[in-house]
């Protein structure tokens, strides 16, 4: 019994020295591919907690689009101009850029366009300052337009800087809800032929070409495509 007792005690050694190598080799180990310690995921959730803060901050809130007032003329102003001079300066020549900004962008001009009843003016704003616009009116069409009742998107502009954030999307479905509430059937506007990126953005909306005018810039005679849709069809893309 004296020797069973001791062989019994010698076992019990070797199972608990078994049992700590285990241990030991439990702690040091390195995990399996493809599994994360319970340690290791309450770090990675740590981290993507903070990454997702950090993102929100960092990314502006989108703009939200309300009706321009008289007080915004001057702010209007300094974005139509700024946002026509980073779209068409550089392949314009600066003269024919110069006459038509003279002509058609300053506090005075803006103000008699937003207190034009023909004519809606929305704005994008963020953070108290204007980051988009857009400019829609109700006087006549050309010729190519066949609707009972048009309505043109006379401007889209979006400053630089919101570019390719959905800004110029959710205006452009904006300027579509306005031109249902004033009851237009098909809404229009005029591209310069060499803006192809704007095109693909206008057919999105269900905008197909129709015809084309004249759109003076300064001296330079230019060639704008018509473009055209239905304003009660619901298109996939938009």
């Amino acid at each position: 019994m004296a020797r069973l007792s001791q062989s019994h005690r010698r076992q019990q050694g070797l199972l608990a020295n078994c049992a700590q190598v285990m241990r030991i080799f439990r702690r040091h180990r390195r995990p399996r591919q493809g599994r994360i310690t319970s340690a290791a995921c309450i770090g990675a959730s740590e981290r993507c907690s903070a990454s997702m803060r950090c993102q929100a901050i960092s990314e502006p809130a989108m703009p939200s689009i309300r009706y321009a007032r008289p007080s915004d003329a001057k702010a209007l102003a300094a974005l139509a101009e700024e946002t026509f001079r980073d779209t068409f300066g550089s392949v314009n020549a600066v003269e024919d850029m110069n006459l038509h900004c003279r002509a058609s962008y300053g506090e005075a001009v803006q103000l008699a366009e937003i207190s034009n009843a023909a004519m809606i003016t929305l704005l994008c704003e963020e953070g108290g300052n204007l980051t988009a616009f857009a400019q829609l009116r109700w006087s006549g069409a050309p010729g190519c337009v066949s609707a009972k009742s048009p309505g043109e998107i006379q401007r889209l502009y979006v400053a630089k800087r919101w570019h390719g954030k959905g800004v110029a999307h959710d205006l452009m479905a904006a300027c579509i809800g306005e031109m249902e509430r004033r009851e237009s059937d098909v809404a229009w506007l005029g591209v310069w032929e060499r803006n192809p990126r704007a095109m693909a953005f206008y057919r999105k909306f269900g905008f197909v070409e129709v015809g084309d005018h004249v759109f003076p810039l300064g001296t330079d005679p230019q060639r704008d495509i018509i473009m055209a849709r239905s304003v009660a069809h619901r298109y996939p893309g938009a």
